[in-house]
């Protein structure tokens, strides 16, 4: 018989397989997590993780909602509660995925370097959020090395953006962390495939979000980022377990 973790994971797992919008997965996941005692989510996120990692394709979808779910402000008390929970439990991929840290390597908002000025002036900042909407293939290609996030959330709604920019911007380096996270929290291209294994690939991606998304790649992706010297070791470490069977 299932615990009540591992229950709960199971229906919520059975739930968001039937929408097909993730936008609304996002917000019937974050809606429901904040309902949650911390020691129940804590038990829930490692229930889903045995189950994903024992390749049940359903829990990784799971822990891609959940962790985009988990990235909103107002679930960051319940988030740091459960990790505690989970790390005082030894819940080992509990605490990791609820923990998250730093990148391996960071880039200071304030050293990031502004796109070319236009006319011999640099743009505003209201100037570059306008530039950010338009439907311009140039300003478009000059947005995505726009160094700050507030301009990337505009840009990231763009109906003229395709997966092939974001997979350029995913790939900048150095990048500001944040832009990184930006992406990751937007629903039309965090279940883009390219999308998430670049940003797995991208050592300026925050700790937390590599990891959670470890968990998407092929088995030939991630054996290629479990042998990447570049990438932090739990990255590695996260891949590796994506490559062990279950019960091994």
């Amino acid at each position: 018989m299932d615990s009540p973790a591992e229950a709960l994971a199971g229906a919520w797992m059975k739930r968001i397989g039937g929408v097909l919008d993730p936008h609304i997965r996002t917000h019937y996941l974050r809606y429901e997590v904040r309902k949650l005692p911390p020691e129940l989510l804590a038990e829930m996120v490692e229930a889903a993780h045995a189950r994903a990692n024992a390749g049940h394709g359903g829990y990784t979808t799971l822990l891609l909602g959940l962790s985009v779910a988990l990235g909103d402000h107002s679930t960051h008390e319940l988030r740091m509660a459960a990790a505690q929970i989970a790390r005082d439990s030894n819940l080992a991929e509990a605490a990791e995925f609820l923990t998250g840290g730093p990148s391996r390597r960071t880039m200071n908002p304030r050293d990031a370097r502004l796109p070319n000025p236009v006319g011999g002036r640099r743009l505003t900042l209201g100037e570059r959020k306008t530039l950010a909407r338009k439907p311009d293939r140039r300003l478009i290609a000059r947005a995505i090395r726009d160094p700050d996030p507030a301009v990337v959330e505009i840009l990231l709604r763009n109906p003229a953006l395709t997966e092939d920019d974001i997979v350029r911007l995913c790939a900048r380096r150095p990048i500001v962390a944040d832009v990184l996270r930006r992406v990751f929290q937007h629903s039309r291209w965090n279940v883009r495939y390219r999308v998430q294994r670049t940003l797995v690939r991208n050592p300026y991606t925050p700790l937390e979000i590599a990891i959670q998304l470890a968990a998407q790649l092929t088995a030939q992706d991630a054996r290629a980022v479990a042998d990447s010297p570049e990438l932090d070791a739990r990255v590695r470490d996260a891949c590796r377990r994506r490559l062990t069977p279950a019960g091994a």
